[in-house]
């Protein structure tokens, strides 16, 4: 796989299905909403959500809501791990931790009310699987597959 592709797996497939989950899920009454009426997107997603709508009930609430900012923690993560891939820095842990330190922070800020909503550990839970799936999917699988093909047949 080539550096663009894993790119556009890694990184902006995850951040298009978690928008797409947002746009098409959310409460019609966020700001968004607003900003897409104002650049002439609003019917758009209009029609975009009403095409939606009827799966609405069949998607389980923690997809709808959790689900969205995990593919988030993996997009950033993914593309620390692409980015810093092959360096030795000393600041390369703290970038591949940048998505679950924000992830996961946002949660425990809002459990203490720091930060506006409601900490829920399905959030927690499924940042810490994404941040660590991206770092396995996008560092270590490759080395691990160089590796096995450096054995002799």
């Amino acid at each position: 796989m080539t550096k663009q592709q894993r790119f556009a797996v890694h990184v902006i497939l995850p951040l298009l299905i978690g928008g797409l989950m947002y746009i098409c899920l959310r409460d019609p009454n966020l700001r968004m909403f607003q900003w897409f009426d104002f650049i002439g997107a609003g019917s758009l997603i209009t029609r975009l959500r009403f095409n939606v709508a009827p799966l609405q009930t069949a998607i389980p609430f923690w997809i709808q809501f959790s689900v969205p900012n995990a593919l988030w923690v993996y997009s950033l993560t993914g593309f620390m791990a692409l980015l810093w891939s092959g360096t030795d820095s000393r600041f390369k842990p703290f970038w591949l931790s940048l998505g679950i330190l924000l992830g996961a922070g946002a949660e425990f800020g809002q459990a203490i009310n720091v930060i506006p909503g409601t900490f829920d550990i399905v959030d927690l839970c499924l940042c810490l699987i994404a941040a660590a799936l991206a770092l396995v999917t996008t560092s270590y699988l490759p080395s691990i597959k160089r590796r096995l093909n450096d054995f002799p047949t």
